[in-house]
């Protein structure tokens, strides 16, 4: 049976590792607006200007996988259930769905630092700050089969 798995966490907190190991090990298709970001410039820049095109394109890349009946990673921050009900909307109900919550919040700027794609601490700083504002705790009522919890990513 196909899957979705969609990470959930702050930046910094082991998603993109987890995906890279997973899909690895499973044959799963990844689907990361970071790594579009990348495609579009040939190297990682956030533009404000662009993130609708970003968006669409990571939207596309899942509904191609699902039509080629591919399990596939969203990996994202998907802080909030609004974001996480637009990737379960592109499933078909014979999907098996995933969250994968990183809780993870101590180590996430010592982390993220260690590949800072040109952005200063005080910036990712700020950053993090700001979505931990905007997290939704993940509930099962989403519409999803069950909820995988990665208190320690470096660990797992």
């Amino acid at each position: 049976m196909p899957s979705i798995y969609i990470t959930i966490g702050l930046p910094g907190s082991g998603k993109s590792t987890w995906s890279r190991d997973k899909a690895k090990r499973d044959n799963l298709i990844i689907v990361c607006r970071d790594t579009i970001r990348t495609m579009i410039r040939n190297e990682y820049i956030f533009d404000k200007e662009l993130e609708p095109l970003v968006a669409n394109m990571a939207y596309a890349c899942v509904k191609e996988a699902v039509l080629d009946n591919r399990s596939v990673i969203v990996d994202e921050t998907n802080l909030t259930k609004s974001i996480r009900a637009g990737w379960l909307q592109l499933c078909p109900e014979d999907y098996k769905r995933y969250f994968v919550w990183f809780q993870e919040i101590d180590k996430n700027l010592d982390r993220r630092m260690q590949e800072h794609r040109g952005i200063s601490r005080e910036k990712w700083q700020s950053v993090i700050e700001g979505m931990k504002l905007k997290f939704e705790q993940p509930s099962i009522d989403e519409g999803v089969d069950e909820i995988l919890v990665i208190t320690d990513s470096i660990a797992q």
